[in-house]
């Protein structure tokens, strides 16, 4: 992938009746960067690996089952809930 920054060269537009941009021109060069850029990124998500866990992984997950099992972690829906709860959790630990 072309690691130089770019496009370097302000694009010209076409634009409806409206004055509403409806196409850009770019040299050929910014247009080919941004195309290779694109298809990268597009590959980085359809990137699919299997993740197999590993020995310390498997027991912290057991013992984190095994503490929510027992009350001592709180299950959330609400990821709102869950920051204000870390924020007065930070709170109370500086007092």
């Amino acid at each position: 992938m072309n690691t130089t920054i770019s496009p370097t060269i302000e694009p010209h537009f076409i634009i409806d009746k409206q004055g509403n941009k409806t196409f850009a021109i770019l040299p050929i060069d910014d247009y080919n960067y941004l195309i290779e850029d694109y298809n990268h990124l597009k590959s980085i998500l359809n990137y699919e690996e299997e993740h197999i866990p590993n020995e310390d992984t498997i027991k912290a997950i057991e013992q984190g089952l095994e503490e929510k099992k027992n009350g001592l972690l709180k299950g959330y829906t609400d990821i709102h809930q869950m920051f204000a709860d870390i924020l007065n959790d930070e709170e109370d630990d500086e007092q």
